[in-house]
């Protein structure tokens, strides 16, 4: 009888742990499916680097989930949520979401190892040089597709760099940004030539 008791105990938990997993991969589902409907929509529309525009859109999702999931815990009919519940259900997929988005998303719209590959996906059966690539690189990406000007847009909305005249200069918060850098980058085996790069004297 004792067995009993704590063999439909047991299979109570189980049946108990599966729904709230179940839970929180359908607040995933959910969250991640109104992030990416966010992106069709005119919210920062105006912010034209794709990175700041998908953090704040993200920010919004996370608010607008977090209330859609108080408000599925209060009727409480399908499933208890105690306010870990609901912090699990929104955190995770903001984390998850904010992951892919560093690592995946933003690599696709700005990588130029992506757009080398892409360019040579489109013509796979043409054998590329070195110099190919190079002038592609040269006359495509960064002229053609104005590379640079995005970089300095970037920058600018950041105020790591400020315009004079017709020319930039570098501000106080672009160098405290380099040294934070910097520091990231002394814990790992990066190559420190992109941190720090030998002096560059324009030609006259």
């Amino acid at each position: 009888m004792k067995e009993n008791k704590n063999e439909r105990g047991n299979i109570k938990i189980v049946k108990s742990t599966a729904k709230y997993l179940l839970f929180y991969f359908i607040a995933f589902l959910v969250f991640t499916g109104i992030y990416i409907a966010s992106f069709r929509t005119p919210l920062f529309a105006a912010n034209h680097v794709f990175f700041y525009r998908a953090v704040s859109l993200l920010i919004i999702t996370s608010v607008l989930f977090t209330v859609v999931v108080i408000i599925f815990a209060r009727c409480g009919k399908l499933i208890r949520l105690a306010v870990q519940d609901v912090l699990i259900a929104v955190i995770v997929p903001l984390c998850l979401n904010m992951t892919f988005l560093s690592v995946v998303t933003v690599s696709i719209d700005r990588s130029i190892s992506v757009f080398l590959l892409a360019s040579m996906a489109e013509n796979k059966e043409r054998v590329w040089t070195e110099k190919d690539i190079t002038d592609l690189f040269l006359n495509v990406y960064m002229d053609e597709y104005k590379a640079m000007d995005r970089r300095f847009d970037e920058q600018l909305i950041t105020g790591s760099i400020e315009k004079k005249g017709g020319a930039y200069q570098i501000t106080d918060k672009g160098v405290f940004l380099i040294n934070a850098f910097r520091l990231v980058g002394s814990a790992f085996p990066i190559d420190n030539r992109f941190l720090y790069p030998e002096p560059y004297v324009p030609e006259e």
